[in-house]
């Protein structure tokens, strides 16, 4: 039987069946959980957007810090092309889209 939380949504804990589940069969539940998009998509988004709220915090310092305006940009700007640079190695270092062929032809 499952019971309602303070959110209104069902908790599975109290179900017999998770009840006397020992704490790695929580974990394993956890881990899968992780390799559905539902789960990931969110995080991704999240952590994405962070850029949209950071952007200008960070360029209006770097702008009001500098002895002249057009430099803080210069200098802004520098530092939004070194972090897309970055960005950029990281994934093609991360990134191998003949595992992804492999795994996708495999199901």
């Amino acid at each position: 039987m499952t019971a309602p939380t303070s959110a209104g949504c069902v908790s599975s804990s109290t179900t017999p069946a998770n009840r006397n589940a020992p704490p790695a069969a929580h974990l394993v539940l956890l881990t899968a959980a992780a390799s559905f998009g539902y789960v990931i998509f969110p995080l991704v988004t999240a952590v994405a957007t962070m850029a949209g709220v950071l952007a200008p915090v960070v360029t209006g310092a770097l702008v009001q810090r500098a002895a002249d305006p057009a430099d803080g940009y210069g200098t802004a700007l520098t530092v939004a092309g070194l972090l897309m640079l970055g960005g950029g190695a990281l994934a093609a270092l991360a990134v191998r889209p003949e595992l992804d062929k492999e795994r996708l032809a495999s199901r």
